[in-house]
C-alpha cells in the first residue's frame, strides 16, 4: 500500500477542455484528501495531481499517461467512470 494514501480519500475530476484545432484537450486529475488527529488538533491536506490527457476530435476520444502510453478508452472508462461523456458533454 501507498503509505501517501493510506488513510486518504482520492477523488477525480476532469479539468476545463481547452479548445485547440486539433480538437479539446484536457486531462483527468486525481485530488487525495487526507485529515489527521494531532495533539488535540485537526489536520487536513490534500494534492492534486493529473493522470491521463484527452483529446476529444471528431467524436472520438484518445488518452496518454504522463509518460505518453496510450490509454484505450475502455480503461480509461474502467478507471474513471463516466469520464468519457463528460468530456464529450463539453462540446
Amino acid at each position: 500500500p501507498d503509505p501517501d494514501r493510506a488513510g486518504a480519500r482520492m477523488t477525480w475530476s476532469i479539468d476545463p477542455p481547452i479548445e485547440t484545432r486539433s480538437g479539446m484537450i484536457c486531462a483527468i486529475s486525481e485530488r487525495t484528501c487526507r485529515l489527521t488527529a494531532f495533539g488535540g488538533t485537526l489536520l487536513g491536506f490534500g494534492k492534486k495531481r493529473p493522470s491521463i490527457i484527452l483529446l476529444l476530435s471528431d467524436g472520438l476520444v484518445a488518452g496518454w499517461d504522463l509518460a505518453g502510453r496510450k490509454i484505450e478508452p475502455a480503461e480509461i472508462e474502467r478507471r474513471y467512470p463516466g469520464a468519457l461523456d463528460m468530456l464529450r458533454n463539453t462540446q
